[in-house]
């Protein structure tokens, strides 16, 4: 047999050929550097956690940090039904909510831990979260001091200075910047917000040193990247900043924003061939970007929208942006955690992201609960494949055949298979 794509389920979602050996298959808060200000993975709580509970939030945290939102929140709902007098499971059911753009609920949660034991780690800062989501601006600016009087920690001075930004105080918002710096001098967040505020006053150059220094602490993150390469070009370096804006439009090749710069930064240097080339690429994107970007909006208004969400993460996934299309799957996987078609089309995504052990437990998972899904066992055929692992892989694939007769999705995987090599 020769290597084949994975299948997308077909009964959820239109199927889908992908490259790559495939068949088919957040939120922003006053805090932009780390929304969620998470207690210490032991915090002694009023009533302590018995075993089970702190083992079911420490499986909770996990999930939250997989964005494995359904099983997060059934692992804090298994802590609270265990120790519903510890504030522990009502705050990761917190961070968790939040994450789900689901504000109400998860103030909720907060207020109920703050009930428990108000001075909780992390608590006021979060609750401050909340309030700028909600536009509940004076309320957030609280909240955030009062978690800066509680712990050295730079996130709640970073929500001050956003918050004060959304309030038309730019002065009080560098300070707040500044003083995260201080508490924390390399909280890269801090850097990053100050080299928007000096952009936005037109100190370039020092915008510029922020951008780079907030870089140097994480080489990683692409919105550095590209803002270090955005503000090279600004400060008259173009040829500084091609290396920057080729990095992230590589890696983000849907990324029209650092098409256009990239463009602009080659016109500069006389490139005009390839100039000309790179700006019709970042028209191109940005015409394909538009819908996808309006799909992510609704969903934000929406959160409780499932059909939002599925259709935001289709988007996202035909765009190229599977990681973020997994976590919208996720989301949406939230709002309805036993739907089948989408935890196998999540597993089909695992495997794509060259996750295969998770990809594979979840395939698993899937035919646990029907074992004559063909179309799992074709994908989780095609996972053993791929790794080599012939003989798991003929018999998933023989069951995937005998489920799947007649379904043309596994029927082009036979063809496939049966095809001899080029």
């Amino acid at each position: 047999m020769r290597p084949a794509r994975f299948l997308r389920h077909s009964s959820c979602f239109s199927l889908l050929v992908a490259t790559a050996c495939i068949i088919g298959g957040c939120r922003s808060g006053a805090n932009e550097g780390d929304k969620r200000a998470e207690a210490p993975a032991a915090v002694p709580a009023v009533i302590p956690l018995s075993p089970d509970a702190e083992r079911f939030v420490r499986a909770a945290r996990r999930a939250l940090g997989r964005r494995e939102y359904a099983q997060g929140l059934a692992w804090a709902d298994s802590a609270i039904t265990h120790a519903p007098f510890a504030p522990d499971g009502h705050f990761v059911q917190g961070l968790i909510r939040f994450e789900l753009g689901r504000m109400d609920e998860a103030g909720a949660s907060y207020r109920e831990a703050q009930r428990i034991q108000a001075d909780y780690p992390g608590l006021a800062h979060n609750l401050g979260n909340v309030a700028f989501e909600q536009k509940r601006y004076r309320d957030a600016l609280a909240y955030y001091a009062l978690e800066t009087a509680r712990n050295r920690d730079p996130n709640p001075w970073h929500g001050l200075g956003a918050t004060y930004e959304t309030l038309g105080d730019p002065a009080e918002a560098r300070e707040a910047y500044e003083q995260a710096l201080v508490v924390d001098p390399n909280y890269a967040p801090a850097h990053a917000a100050l080299a928007d505020w000096h952009e936005r006053e037109g100190d370039f150059p020092t915008a510029l040193a922020h951008a780079e220094a907030a870089l140097a602490l994480d080489d990683d993150h692409l919105d550095w990247r590209y803002k270090t390469g955005a503000l090279l070009r600004r400060t008259g370096q173009p040829a500084a900043a091609l290396p920057h804006l080729r990095a992230v439009l590589d890696a983000q090749p849907w990324n029209y924003q650092a098409a256009f710069l990239l463009g602009q930064s080659l016109r500069d240097l006389g490139q005009l061939d390839e100039a000309t080339r790179v700006l019709e690429q970042g028209n191109r994107l940005r015409a394909e970007q538009q819908d996808v970007e309006r799909y992510g909006r609704e969903a934000l208004l929406a959160p409780e929208s499932f059909q939002g969400w599925l259709t935001y993460a289709d988007a996202l996934r035909r765009s190229g942006r599977l990681a973020e299309a997994l976590n919208a799957y996720h989301v949406a996987l939230s709002l309805r955690p036993n739907n089948l078609a989408l935890q196998a089309n999540i597993a089909t995504l695992y495997a794509q992201t060259n996750r295969p052990d998770e990809a594979e437990a979840l395939f698993r998972q899937v035919l646990g609960t029907d074992s004559t899904h063909a179309e799992a066992w074709a994908n989780l055929g095609l996972l053993y494949l791929r790794a080599g692992e012939m003989a798991q892989a003929d018999a998933a694939l023989h069951r995937a055949f005998r489920y799947g007769e007649g379904n043309p999705a596994v029927e082009g995987v036979r063809e496939r298979l049966q095809r001899p090599p080029q």
